[in-house]
């Protein structure tokens, strides 16, 4: 798409938003962050505009808005993040309640606009179940997760919903240790079973990311313990970071995220993701920065591919 539309293209501009937030706060470099941000506010003008006069059968105000969804969760996510892991890791600054309660507050607010932008999507980029899954097993290989398995349009989009899935647990994550820290009384097991759909669809996806034909797997999928037909390794290079995510937060279950774990392993090694063994070895000090890498992959995958 971006090859067809220009390299001045708004969606090409949607691209390097993405990118250059992405990039800025992981290397802290202001510039690409100014960048970002006036690319951002160009692209909101543009797209008030191309709604006066929608066209079905042109997909690019959709890619664009989703790309400005995902920048606005790159660059609120960071900070919130950071400055919580400051105080609970016990820095210089002075843990302060009302600090804290206002982090906590910012969290809350983030995670229900990522919430209501999941929400507001058009059904043509949501996930789609096509099978319910078999009986569970002991120790599950990659793919064999028992549940349901979803298909999406494209690996771009099962990638923006998993981005989207993890920054809420993230938030999540915030929200209940400083809840935690706070002592505030808040009940929070309305936010636990969130996290619990959010992380069944995640494994849900894992298939259509990592099997070259979905219906080809289903019908193997009671005679094997993993994977039999590897895909491209793209889908294993865009599902890799999210899925690293899940494995490191404690909110989720352990048997989740030892799973989450196992399916790194086979991304390596039925995949040539090499990256992805190290991931599943490592525990980083700021997952945000991760996510900040993944969306930076999901632009680079939209502008090559598309």
């Amino acid at each position: 798409m971006v090859r067809k539309s220009g390299l001045k293209s708004p969606l090409a501009d949607a691209c390097k938003a993405a990118a250059f937030a992405s990039s800025g706060l992981k290397l802290r470099r202001k510039p690409l962050l100014d960048r970002a941000e006036i690319l951002y506010h160009d692209l909101l003008r543009y797209l008030a505009k191309r709604m006066q006069a929608p066209s079905a059968s042109d997909p690019e105000p959709l890619a664009i808005a989703i790309l400005l969804g995902l920048y606005q969760l790159l660059v609120r996510l960071d900070p919130i993040w950071k400055r919580t892991e400051n105080f609970l890791a016990g820095s210089t600054f002075e843990v302060d309640s009302d600090m804290l309660a206002l982090l906590k507050n910012e969290a809350v607010n983030l995670k229900n606009e990522i919430a209501l932008w999941q929400k507001s999507q058009s059904e043509e980029i949501k996930a789609v179940t096509i099978d319910s899954g078999p009986p569970p097993k002991l120790a599950p290989g990659a793919g064999y997760w028992p549940g349901r398995v979803d298909m999406y349009i494209d690996l771009y989009v099962s990638t923006l919903w998993n981005v989207s899935r993890i920054a809420r647990c993230l938030l999540i994550t915030l929200i209940t240790r400083l809840s935690g820290i706070l002592c505030d009384g808040v009940n929070h097991d309305a936010d636990r079973a969130e996290v619990s759909h959010l992380v069944e669809d995640m494994l849900a996806s894992i298939p259509y990311h990592l099997s070259e034909d979905l219906q080809v797997f289903l019908r193997e999928r009671h005679e094997h313990t993993e994977i039999t037909n590897p895909g491209r390794s793209v889908g294993g290079l865009l599902l890799m970071h999210p899925i690293y995510l899940a494995s490191y937060l404690e909110i989720i279950p352990s048997d989740k995220r030892h799973y989450f774990k196992t399916c790194l392993v086979w991304i390596a090694q039925r995949m040539g993701v090499g990256q992805a063994a190290f991931l599943a070895q490592v525990k980083l000090a700021f997952p945000a920065h991760v996510l900040n890498s993944c969306t930076c992959v999901v632009a680079a995958y939209y502008w090559f591919v598309y």
